[in-house]
C-alpha cells in the first residue's frame, strides 16, 4: 500500500474544504451539485443514499423533479417524506408496499378491539357485585389477579399490571 505524499494529502485537505459533497442525485448522474440550483439537495444529503435509491427506483430523479417543482416550498419536506417512506416500503414489501402496513396495522387493531370487549366483559360480570356490596374491590382484585410478595399483580397470560391506587 502506498502512502500518500504531503503534496496529495494538503490538496485533500483543501478540496475537502472549497467543496461539500455531491447530493445524492448529483451523484448518480456524476454531476456537480450546486446546493443553489439543485432541487433534490436539501432533501438527499449524501448520508441518505438508501433513501435516495429507493424513490430513484420506484419513481425516478425527472418525476421527483417535476413534482417538487409543482408544489409549493413550505410543503416539499412533507412531500419528500412522504415519498421516501413510500419507496422505503416498497423496498420492504415489494408485492403490497404500504398496503402491507395498512393491513397489520388493521389486524392489530382488531386484535385489540377483541381483547378490549373481553375486559368489558369480564368486568361487567364483576360490576354488579362490587355495587351490591357482595365483595370488597381488594379480594375482588386479588382473586382476578395473583398478588406476589411485592404487591405487584400477574394475569393469567403473564402480563404485569400495577398495584390498583384504591
Amino acid at each position: 500500500m502506498a502512502s500518500s505524499t504531503p503534496n496529495q494529502n494538503s490538496y485533500n485537505a483543501y478540496r475537502s474544504l472549497r467543496t461539500k459533497p455531491a447530493c445524492c442525485a448529483c451523484k448518480h448522474q456524476r454531476r456537480r451539485c450546486s446546493s443553489d440550483s439543485c432541487i433534490l439537495a436539501p432533501y438527499f444529503p449524501p448520508e441518505k443514499s438508501r433513501d435516495f435509491q429507493n424513490v430513484h427506483k420506484l419513481y425516478g430523479i425527472h418525476n421527483v423533479v417535476n413534482l417538487l417543482k409543482k408544489i409549493s416550498p413550505n410543503l416539499r419536506e412533507e412531500c419528500v417524506k412522504s415519498i421516501c417512506f413510500e419507496a422505503n416500503t416498497r423496498a420492504k414489501y415489494p408485492v403490497d408496499g404500504c398496503l402491507a402496513m395498512i393491513f397489520e396495522l388493521q389486524r392489530q387493531i382488531i386484535q385489540c378491539t377483541t381483547e378490549l370487549d373481553a375486559v368489558y366483559e369480564r368486568l361487567s360480570l364483576y360490576k354488579p357485585r362490587l355495587c351490591d356490596g357482595l365483595i370488597n374491590e381488594t379480594d375482588h382484585w386479588d382473586r382476578m389477579f395473583s398478588r406476589n410478595s411485592a404487591g405487584e399483580g400477574t394475569s393469567n397470560t403473564g402480563h404485569e399490571f400495577p398495584k390498583p391506587l384504591i
